[in-house]
């Protein structure tokens, strides 16, 4: 070795000691201390929050804040509950009133109390009592009532916001805060009635129709049901805080329901679900665009309208209801501290920095979130002269909000009650016949919630021994299968390449054992338990199975309809494979290019698909409905009864009779993976069969018939078989186009079982769910097996 090299060697060798020696011997000082903050937000919250998190740690040498963002809704909550089952809790997270409820039914906040008697200079009697006591909770042992989170924002759905443009070309007054709704002929003729203050004379003077189409151009009003129902003086519950009784059937919900279903079917100044579809925007954008005089909503929308540039705008206060009632539901949000915290006091210290008025008053400058400080919220912090010009009606809402009730089962509850809810916003029937219809399944829900069955822990011990015993079992098996096999490799060398083989395949039998069939043994015994990813797993033996196919109407629903699409899906999806495979088997010019043409959309992620179909199914300037009308069909589309009676058009995935039929339509798109199977079939038929059929004096058809056909049959039924697995497991088209509806007409099996596991956390319900799809595959199967005779083997062996 050159000296040069041996120069160079000493001085990577002392530089590699060095940097251990610093690494080893560094100064315990400068360990950084990791706090975990899991959020979601308004994407204009972001370098706010990042804003934040650094000036913390430039007050906490030492400290560094990992925020971590996750998807807003459902998927945070989820998120969040898989890291708590995971064992590796954020410290501090974003809590949502609404999801408060899920977190807090869990335990996996802690309770805030004792921080807060700690800290003189934090004083919880400066935030808004009505948001702390939705954060509060009472000890279910001591009695004492526990602050688990920390109010950054309350949110009162009070906003009504207006175009004025509108209003001035209408020539009416601007709502003021002292107006009301209310549907009574007679009101007109009560003293001192003012047109300029009555809801409904208002929007009439505000809707303008297209005279071409005769639907309105310009809506007069949108907003939710839930603020007219409170309005109205009604609620979805007996008491909030402790929900015994659903109450969809009080008279006055059901005027608050009515009313507002009237506002889209009888006064048309509402737009209907089939208007947005069409338009194919939100209310917010018809807001934006000026074709909606007055939306309703919180306060939250304010950075979103401050960009308009074509019409001036403000907000007034949601009317009062019928009887001078007023009331309107709230958002709002906060912070938390997750229990298992490795750094209390100094989660503690950040959960008090971002619900301080340093981190509302940041957030208040964007105009997106109220602050929960009393003080902030009415100082120039918040009224600071930014449009809204009238944001002091957000401080004056503040005494009449109302939550939604304190139950984690709540939109469990309501998907019982929604579909039907689906054909009163119709027009195809009453609010009160909907609400007869789904009350009973919606109690049973909430009185199962209320009244939990006695269980004892799942036998955990026992569980895992049966899962190493059937491990066992199946290794023994495949042993078993495999040694005489074995003992016929009687060549040291064969064996010894055997050994390597085995070694090869090593690491995929180990994967294929720990996350593939453990997976599958841990839900076999999860399908007898009850388990919400956070409590102990309870034994309820066969209870789930029997709650299954007793009590469980939407199982039936799902189950007929993934039957059907798969009745109808398969063979068409076949037929439309193999009439592709043989037009390309033909050697035409540019031949590749159609295959891969014909290729790409059974590659093409299912998500993007969904949402173009989307556009394709419009029923206002959709592909299909522009076909129709063009190639003069609206004849033929009455004849099948496809046309709505009350729309004069084909409303596709809106239509409960053409929803199903629109999504095996769509999935008639993807036929190419399927010809790309029956092409390697066509090319390995023998062209001396054909040759010799031609001899025979056989034309086309026939050739297609006793030669195509039966040489095809193993790929045929091959594509058969793998058809009605794959259809039976639909999900992401019903998922993204529909959500199940309308009136679950999509509520596809797995669709349901996803909804049981992530969106109300019956982890073991769904389990149970999953074992009678695969049982239900699994016969299904058998039996096309069993059927099967009709298939040709070139062995001459018929199966």
């Amino acid at each position: 070795m050159s000296l040069s090299a041996r120069n160079y060697l000493s001085y990577r060798v002392r530089a590699i000691l060095f940097l251990a020696a610093v690494a080893l011997y560094a100064p315990a000082s400068r360990a950084v201390t990791t706090i975990r903050f899991r959020y979601w937000g308004d994407i204009k919250e972001l370098h706010i929050v990042r804003d934040q998190c650094a000036a913390f740690e430039k007050a906490h040498p030492g400290v560094h804040v990992s925020a971590e963002r996750a998807p807003a809704g459902d998927p945070y909550v989820q998120k969040v509950l898989v890291e708590f089952a995971g064992g590796t809790p954020p410290d501090v997270l974003f809590v949502e009133t609404n999801m408060f409820v899920t977190l807090a039914d869990k335990g996996v906040l802690l309770p805030l109390n004792t921080f807060m008697e700690k800290d003189p200079s934090f004083h919880i009697r400066d935030y808004y009592p009505e948001i702390v006591d939705r954060f509060t909770m009472k000890d279910p042992v001591t009695g004492k009532p526990n602050v688990l989170t920390i109010p950054r924002d309350i949110a009162p759905v009070c906003c009504v916001y207006y175009n004025k443009k509108i209003f001035d070309e209408a020539g009416v007054p601007y709502p003021s805060d002292d107006w009301s709704w209310s549907e009574d002929p007679a009101r007109f003729s009560k003293p001192g009635f003012d047109p300029d203050k009555d809801f409904l004379s208002i929007c009439k003077r505000l809707i303008k129709i297209n005279p071409r189409t005769g639907r309105p151009s310009q809506f007069a009003f949108s907003g939710d049901i839930d603020h007219f129902i409170y309005s109205a003086g009604g609620r979805f519950v007996d008491n909030v805080k402790n929900p015994t009784r659903v109450m969809y059937d009080d008279p006055k919900t059901l005027m608050g329901l009515q009313f507002r279903a009237d506002l889209v079917n009888k006064y048309h100044y509402m737009p209907s679900p089939l208007d947005y579809s069409a338009m194919g925007v939100g209310a917010p954008d018809l807001f934006l665009t000026g074709r909606l005089a007055m939306f309703h909503s919180g306060i939250w929308n304010t950075p979103q309208f401050r960009d308009i540039k074509t019409f001036d705008w403000d907000v007034a206060m949601f009317p009062k209801g019928p009887t001078g009632i007023r009331a309107f539901g709230t958002g709002g949000s906060g912070y938390g501290m997750a229990r298992g915290t490795k750094h209390p006091e100094l989660a503690w210290e950040l959960v008090k920095y971002l619900a301080g008025p340093v981190g509302q008053s940041a957030l208040a400058a964007t105009g997106l979130a109220q602050p929960s400080i009393r003080k902030l919220a009415e100082s120039k912090v918040w009224l600071d002269g930014k449009k809204p010009l009238h944001k002091i009606i957000t401080c004056q809402g503040v005494p009449f909000i109302q939550f939604n009730p304190f139950t984690p089962v709540w939109n469990e509850v309501n998907t019982k009650v929604n579909p039907e809810l689906d054909l009163v916003w119709e027009g195809k029937q009453t609010a009160k016949a909907a609400v007869t219809k789904t009350l009973p399944a919606a109690q049973r829900v909430l009185d199962q919630w209320r009244f939990p069955q006695k269980l004892r822990p799942f036998p955990w011990a026992a569980g895992v021994t049966a899962f190493f015993l059937i491990l066992a079992g199946i290794v023994f098996t495949i042993w078993w299968v495999s040694r005489s096999e074995w003992r016929g490799l009687k060549s040291r060398h064969r064996r010894k390449d055997a050994v390597a083989g085995y070694v090869f395949i090593a690491p995929w039998i180990i994967g294929f054992i720990v996350f593939t069939i453990g997976p599958i043994v841990a839900s076999f015994m999860l399908a007898f338990c009850q388990w919400d990813l956070i409590n102990p797993a309870k034994w309820v033996g066969f209870g789930n199975y029997a709650q299954i196919f007793t009590q469980d109407e939407l199982f039936g629903k799902s189950l007929s309809n993934t039957i059907f699409f798969t009745v109808f899906s398969v063979p068409l999806g076949v037929a439309g494979s193999l009439a592709v495979a043989l037009l390309l088997n033909i050697k035409v010019k540019g031949q590749a290019w159609f295959r891969t043409a014909y290729y790409l959309p059974a590659v093409t992620s299912a998500v993007a698909a969904s949402v173009l179909w989307l556009w394709v199914f419009n029923p206002d300037f959709g592909l299909l409905n522009t076909a129709v009308d063009r190639l003069h069909l609206m004849g033929l589309a009455n004849l099948l009864h496809m046309v709505d009676p009350d729309k004069h058009k084909i409303l596709w995935l809106l239509d409960e009779r053409l929803a199903k039929p629109s999504l095996i339509l769509m999935g008639l798109w993807g036929v190419g993976g399927g010809m790309i199977i029956f092409l390697a079939g066509l090319q390995g038929i023998p062209n001396a069969l054909y040759e010799a059929a031609e001899l025979d004096g056989a034309g086309i058809l026939s050739k297609f018939r006793n030669v195509t056909i039966p040489m095809l049959t193993p790929t045929i039924f091959f594509t058969l078989i793998m058809g009605v697995i794959g259809s039976f497991q639909v999900f992401t088209q019903a998922f993204v186009m529909t959500s199940g509806g309308p009136h679950n007409a999509t509520l596809f099996y797995v669709l349901y079982l996803y909804q049981n596991a992530f969106q109300f956390l019956k982890m073991g319900y769904a389990s149970a769910l999953a074992w009678i799809l695969f049982a239900f595959i699994l016969i299904v199967t058998a039996i096309q097996f069993r059927f099967s005779g009709w298939v040709y083997y070139e062995s001459g062996d018929a199966k």
